[in-house]
């Protein structure tokens, strides 16, 4: 198991790993944010793993950290560079 990570590419596609399941989609900036988009993931069994990450639907980024946030707008975790 491993932490969660996401990559952004420069050509907007998004990989990652919430800690055992792979992300993947797309990312777009849009005024100040990190819209994601056609994102899915893997659904294996993972027990003691918070799959919080596979619920982000905006991000904005500050400094060295990207905060995460889901449909509802809440915050629901941050990643470090």
């Amino acid at each position: 198991m491993r932490e969660p990570s996401l990559n952004l590419g420069s050509d907007g596609r998004i990989s990652g790993t919430d800690g055992c399941n792979r992300l993947m989609g797309s990312w777009t900036f849009e005024d100040g944010k990190v819209v994601f988009s056609e994102m899915g993931m893997t659904m294996m069994a993972c027990p003691d793993v918070d799959q919080w990450l596979g619920g982000a639907v905006t991000a904005v980024p500050e400094a060295d950290t990207l905060r995460i946030y889901d449909g509802a707008g809440t915050e629901i975790g941050t990643l470090t560079r």
